[in-house]
């Protein structure tokens, strides 16, 4: 399980209970002290990059119990929603790390301006 902190909740991302792959998420309120359910991700990942940027969770790679994943995804909390993102990493792997570069010659939500780079394979 990926654990991540963004806007002041922790968010458990996927994992692995033993057995298979997790696509559940859970967001942690340290304020109230009390985990809630959010959406699920498309697919079961483990060992995902995960980063937040501007107010959106992207997590990228990981593992779904089969074979490595190069697809990428965000979650926005305002709406409790997952979107597949129509770009890929150009090797499926688990990575530990993730780097957004923002293009600024590139702006807008639609998230061409943003590239998926894999810092380090395991």
């Amino acid at each position: 399980m990926n654990y991540f902190v963004a806007a002041g909740y922790v968010y458990a991302v996927g994992g692995s209970d033993g057995d298979s792959g997790l696509s559940s998420v859970e967001r942690y309120n340290p304020v109230d002290d009390v985990w809630t359910t959010v959406a699920e991700m498309s697919c079961e990942r483990s060992g995902a990059g995960v980063v937040s940027y501007y107010g959106l969770l992207y997590v990228v790679g990981g593992y779904d119990g089969k074979e490595g994943l190069s697809t990428v995804e965000y979650f926005d909390p305002k709406v409790d929603v997952w979107t597949l993102l129509p770009f890929c990493m150009m090797t499926a792997n688990s990575c530990p790390g993730v780097t957004l570069i923002d293009r600024p010659s590139c702006l807008g939500r639609n998230h061409s301006h943003l590239q998926a780079e894999n810092k380090a394979q395991l």
